[in-house]
C-alpha cells in the first residue's frame, strides 16, 4: 500500500481539484465523466476534459503513467476495468483492498452514499492503519441497533 499516494489522493477529493489545480468533482457513483466543450451538452467527446471522478477515478488521473493516462483519454467511453487497474497498481492495492475502496464489496456499504468527506477519512485510515474499510461503514457498524436503544 503506497500510504502518501493515499494521503494525496485523500487531499485532492476533500478539496475537489487535482494537484496541477484541475477542478474535478467528487461523485462515488461516477468512475470518471468528462464535461463536453460544448456548453449544456451532454454529448461525449475524447477530447474534453474530466469533470467529476470516484476514489479510482481521482487515482488514475493522478498516479496513472503517462501512458496509462493516453490511453484512458483516446478513449470514447472510460473503460471501467482500466480505470481501476490503474488505480489500484497507482495505490500499491491487493485485489480485495481494491474492491472494499472502489465498491464497498466487503461492507456492503452503498456507495452513492460515501461522500467525499467519507473517502478522504477511509483513505487517511487506510493509510494510517493498512486497513480498507470505509468510514461510513465504519459508522453504521458502531451505531447501536433500535433494540440496543429501546
Amino acid at each position: 500500500m503506497k500510504t502518501e499516494r493515499l494521503k494525496a489522493v485523500a487531499r485532492a477529493i476533500e478539496t475537489e481539484t487535482l494537484p496541477d489545480g484541475t477542478p474535478l468533482a467528487f461523485d462515488m457513483t461516477c468512475l470518471l465523466a468528462r464535461a463536453s466543450r460544448r456548453s449544456g451538452s451532454s454529448e461525449m467527446n475524447a477530447s474534453t476534459a474530466y469533470c467529476a471522478g470516484c476514489i479510482a477515478g481521482f487515482a488514475a488521473l493522478m498516479f496513472g503513467r503517462p501512458q496509462d493516462r493516453a490511453y484512458l483519454d483516446a478513449q470514447r467511453r472510460v473503460n471501467i476495468v482500466a480505470v481501476d487497474l490503474i488505480a489500484q497498481h497507482a495505490l500499491g492495492l491487493s485485489d480485495d483492498e481494491a474492491s472494499e475502496l472502489f465498491y464497498g464489496t466487503q461492507s456492503g456499504i452503498d456507495i452513492a452514499s460515501i461522500t467525499a468527506s467519507d473517502a478522504a477519512q477511509t483513505l487517511r485510515r487506510a493509510s494510517d492503519t493498512g486497513n480498507v474499510r470505509h468510514a461510513a461503514a465504519c459508522v453504521l457498524q458502531a451505531a447501536p441497533s433500535p433494540q440496543e436503544g429501546a
